[in-house]
């Protein structure tokens, strides 16, 4: 879903998602997505690269009762030339035990003055019992590769950039979905 509640065109333009997954030692967890519109951001030089800087906070409530909460910064590629921009994501993990909750989200665009974050509230189910056969949700990913290396959007052994619209473009020749069994 799309953060852009507002009507303000200076504000930072943000798809989310929140999907839920299971581990077996922690228990049930949600990962949440953003997907950042570069040219929504303000750059600033810093030494010799352009770089975006943006401020999100994550709430979760039940009947008003905050439960847990997360505040972090996510800064974008670092870039030579501020007409170089690409758009870039971020993925965040919540051990969160079962049960129906409320999701805030602020985002901030922390080059920008003046300008009021981008919020949205959205009801948040968290399913995953132990003990219990169970499917994740269904995921996009726009490409899948295997790889070696660690990282938010590593897996298994595989590299995959999600997809967070729910419309799929004709030029895209393939189509990743990725769930989990527990």
């Amino acid at each position: 879903s799309s953060l852009n509640a507002q009507v303000n065109q200076s504000a930072a333009r943000v798809l989310f998602a929140a999907h839920n997954f299971y581990h077996p030692e922690e228990g049930s967890y949600v990962e949440f997505y953003l997907s950042f519109d570069a040219m929504s951001l303000e750059y600033k030089k810093t030494e010799n690269y352009y770089q975006a800087r943006l401020e999100v906070l994550y709430v979760i409530k039940k009947h008003e009762k905050v439960i847990k909460y997360q505040k972090f910064e996510v800064l974008s590629p670092r870039m030579m030339h501020e007409s170089n921009r690409q758009d870039f994501a971020d993925m965040q993990t919540m051990t969160v035990k079962p049960g129906e909750y409320t999701l805030e989200v602020s985002i901030w665009d922390a080059n920008k003055e003046d300008v009021k974050p981008v919020t949205a509230s959205q009801p948040l189910t968290v399913r995953f019992e132990q003990d219990e056969m169970a499917i994740s949700e269904f995921m996009f990913e726009r490409d899948v590769i295997a790889t070696a290396q660690e990282g938010p959007f590593v897996k298994n052994g595989i590299s995959m950039t999600p997809w967070l619209v729910s419309t799929i473009p004709a030029y895209m020749g393939d189509i990743y979905l990725y769930a989990e069994v527990y």
